[in-house]
């Protein structure tokens, strides 16, 4: 009895670390596309891409919510010998499972090097902003020093009534 209920338990722990990596795979392609967006006359795109990324993050919070039960209860029933022969699946499925958290793995470490390597492109392009900026407030000082204040266009109003 305990080696089929392991094995339910482990169908869907694999079912949902298969959407899981699914989700992860989408995460790095948006990662890859928001590389191409990161300039300035891109934003909206980019805002778009990182709410679908977020959504995505946020399905995998649920996904990992609902695998932590599970894990805890294939710990438990797996601790338990069965004498049929029938944790030989479970076997196999706990190999599966270890896979998968595996390919996962090496999503995260490709999706985190591409992270960083997007940081890197907005520090830059950060940098030249404000580089823009301070450019703007030397040439205004410049200016103002050279033209000295502007007369005014319009007449003066004088109170003679004193």
């Amino acid at each position: 009895m305990s080696g089929n209920c392991l094995n339910n338990i482990l169908t869907r722990m694999i079912d949902l670390l298969v959407r899981k990596k699914g989700l992860m795979e989408r995460i790095i392609n948006i990662t890859v596309e928001q590389s191409k967006l990161l300039t300035p006359e891109k934003a909206e795109d980019l805002l778009a891409t990182i709410e679908r990324k977020q959504e995505y993050i946020n399905e995998i919070s649920l996904i990992d919510a609902e695998v932590a039960p599970l894990e805890k209860e294939v710990l438990y029933l797996n601790g338990i010998p069965v004498g049929d022969g029938s944790n030989k699946g479970a076997k196999v499925m706990l190999e599966e499972v270890e896979n998968l958290r595996k390919q996962m793995v090496v999503i995260l470490e490709d999706t985190r090097k591409l992270e960083n390597e997007n940081l890197s492109k907005i520090s830059l392009e950060h940098q030249k902003l404000k580089d823009e900026i301070a450019l703007l407030h030397t040439k205004r000082g410049t200016l103002k020093a050279y033209q000295g204040y502007a007369l005014q266009s319009d007449g003066y109003f004088i109170d003679k009534k004193k």
